[in-house]
């Protein structure tokens, strides 16, 4: 990946960076071809599903792709949302 980054900034210009193709890479062994079209097509952009990669569950993964789409959540309600819904515990 650093060597094609390092190739793909020559030739292109910046934003091909080890990160974003590190990044890149993750999206598409986490989310499904359906999942990155319904993305782009509800107009998610790259920070939302960033942090949607945090999301294992599949079925919760998709729920919070909904709600963004629905409520028009900006990445900072989702990031919310995720960490509450992984930081409660179950009571005893």
């Amino acid at each position: 990946l650093r060597n094609l980054a390092k190739k793909l900034t020559e030739r292109y210009g910046t934003g091909w960076g080890y990160e974003k193709l590190k990044h890149s890479v993750r999206a598409a062994y986490t989310f499904t071809e359906d999942e990155i079209r319904y993305a782009v097509r509800t107009q998610l952009n790259w920070t939302h599903i960033r942090s949607l990669m945090a999301v294992h569950n599949d079925l919760a993964r998709q729920f919070y792709m909904e709600m963004c789409r629905l409520e028009r959540w900006r990445t900072r309600t989702l990031d919310e949302k995720i960490e509450r819904a992984h930081s409660h515990k179950p009571s005893p």
